[in-house]
């Protein structure tokens, strides 16, 4: 794949038309923001509004992004991934780890790829599969998230962990591989936040909510 080869300092991309994504009809008409090295087909990143991204990043074609979310300095975003609303990312982090084979003569994509032989018979592998961050989710560095698993929605992954596994909703996880520490919040209240969905509200909606006191936004959102 080629990269451009100069940084892209600001940069403002607009998309063309509404789509439905993260179960709603959004019409994405306002300027992304970007600050980033990008694929230099930037137009097959399909971005909503105030997604901010920093530099040396590698963002795969295909890759979806919802609203005020950003990606961290040096952050991979591999085949196949989708990224919810208000998702924090931090430096350093791959998600949507590719997958080699493990009980082939070899472990290297020279059996199944061209870009290191194009002569040798080649094999069918799938080397990526569906990879979905829910919505408010929080990547501290040097995270690797491997291809397939699913983060639910309010997780928050700590630094280094390497997550191989599905996240649940609001989970705090951290580790080699990464398991479980404990929950943002006690059941009932994971479950009014998944029912309310705040994240598909207008954003001006949130603005002057009480955010540190999590009872009095149930009840105002």
């Amino acid at each position: 794949m080629k990269h451009l080869l100069t940084s892209i300092t600001r940069r403002f991309v607009k998309k063309q038309h509404s789509h439905k994504h993260f179960d709603i009809e959004y019409d994405a008409d306002e300027n992304a923001t970007i600050l980033s090295y990008l694929h230099e087909n930037v137009r097959a990143v399909h971005l909503e509004n105030n997604v901010c991204f920093w530099y040396r990043n590698f963002i795969c074609p295909g890759t979806k992004i919802g609203r005020f979310s950003y990606v961290g300095e040096g952050t991979k975003i591999d085949k196949h991934v989708c990224i919810g609303r208000y998702c924090s990312i931090a430096t350093n982090v791959l998600i949507g780890a590719t997958i080699h084979p493990t009980n082939w003569l070899s472990t290297s994509p020279f059996q199944y790829d061209t870009w290191l032989d194009a002569d040798t018979n080649k094999l069918k592998w799938q080397i990526a599969k569906q990879t979905t961050i829910g919505h408010d989710v929080w990547i501290g560095a040097n995270v690797v998230i491997q291809s397939g698993v699913h983060v639910g929605h309010g997780a928050i992954i700590g630094s280094g962990a390497v997550v191989t596994k599905d996240v649940p909703p609001y989970a705090i996880v951290g580790g080699v591989p990464a398991r479980i520490i404990k929950y943002r919040f006690d059941t009932d209240i994971i479950q009014k936040l998944l029912d309310k969905q705040w994240w598909n509200l207008p954003h001006d909606k949130l603005r002057k909510l009480p955010f540190d006191d999590i009872q009095r936004c149930l009840q105002l959102i």
